[in-house]
């Protein structure tokens, strides 16, 4: 959608630079938000797609680590993602709509 942020890589770590110097902020994470995928019909595409996008922000903030920024928080999900995300190692927080509920039962590793 290209809504927010910026792409993995070296923009990501270029944005952590700048912000590492600012008096005042302070880098502590790093959120993904796959909006696009949330409507998709098929779930088996919507998980798939969906995994491969967590697979950049959870390598994203590992790239972060390595650099020397500490990040804490890998934030991701919506309502029609959260029960994908809840399964992948690495994110931290989830994003769901206040009103979402949790329709089949899924063990989190």
């Amino acid at each position: 959608m290209r809504r927010t942020g910026v792409a993995a890589g070296e923009l990501a770590l270029a944005l952590a630079r700048h912000i590492d110097m600012l008096k005042h902020s302070r880098l502590i994470g790093v959120q993904g938000y796959e909006g696009r995928l949330q409507r998709l019909h098929d779930q088996e595409d919507r998980e798939k797609q969906y995994l491969e996008s967590m697979k950049i922000l959870t390598d994203t903030a590992g790239e972060l680590r390595n650099a020397g920024f500490s990040i804490e928080v890998v934030t991701t999900g919506g309502t029609g993602t959260t029960e994908f995300c809840a399964m992948v190692p690495g994110v931290t927080e989830l994003q769901p709509d206040p009103s979402f509920s949790w329709t089949r039962t899924t063990e989190i590793p």
